[in-house]
């Protein structure tokens, strides 16, 4: 009679101690679980700053430079909203770029394209050979009237939206950043 409970008792100590050793366990699979999904909501919110980046670089410098509103500081930014995987135009945008988020939620998504001139001027003690003339000059400028007689263009992407895979509705934001050169003028 008494080995009959002894063994209870050791079962329901092994089973305890099993039970402890298996909470560490399920906190590390569903802690990697959560980070599987938001690397991939990350991944994302990439591929879609990419798609719009894409987009405006697509236009070419010209184009991006004469249609932008600049400030007086070199300074231009727009505000777009995405509503069924459209979005508004704007003075890049003059025409509907459609997007569409495997994994995050763009309804009522938002991107704001920010731009900046530069203000570039380098000059080099070295003698430079243009290729195309075979002329040679000294005191090399780069920048205003130089060989770079455009300015290139820093700007970022960022994308607010809603998380759909987060439990609590929490707003999320991505941005990524892009240069747009003058020697990319595509149209």
């Amino acid at each position: 009679m008494k080995r009959k409970g002894s063994v209870l008792i050791e079962c329901l100590i092994a089973i305890v101690i099993f039970l402890i050793g298996m909470i560490p366990i399920t906190r590390f699979t569903i802690n990697s679980l959560c980070m599987d999904r938001r690397s991939a909501e990350i991944e994302e919110a990439a591929r879609i700053a990419t798609t719009i980046i894409d987009y405006v670089k697509s236009k070419g410098y010209t184009t991006v430079v004469a249609n932008a509103s600049w400030d007086t500081d070199k300074y231009y930014a727009e505000s777009h909203t995405i509503t069924d995987g459209e979005t508004d135009t704007g003075d890049l945008l003059d025409s509907t770029l459609t997007l569409e988020g495997r994994g995050i939620d763009l309804e009522d998504a938002e991107f704001t394209i920010s731009m900046m001139e530069t203000n570039l001027e380098l000059v080099t003690e070295d003698t430079y050979t243009n290729p195309v003339t075979n002329s040679t000059a000294s005191d090399v400028i780069f920048g205003t009237g130089g060989l770079l007689e455009d300015q290139p263009v820093y700007g970022t992407v960022t994308l607010t939206y809603q998380s759909s895979k987060s439990t609590e509705e929490e707003i999320r934001e991505y941005s990524e950043n892009f240069i747009l050169v003058p020697m990319e003028n595509l149209n």
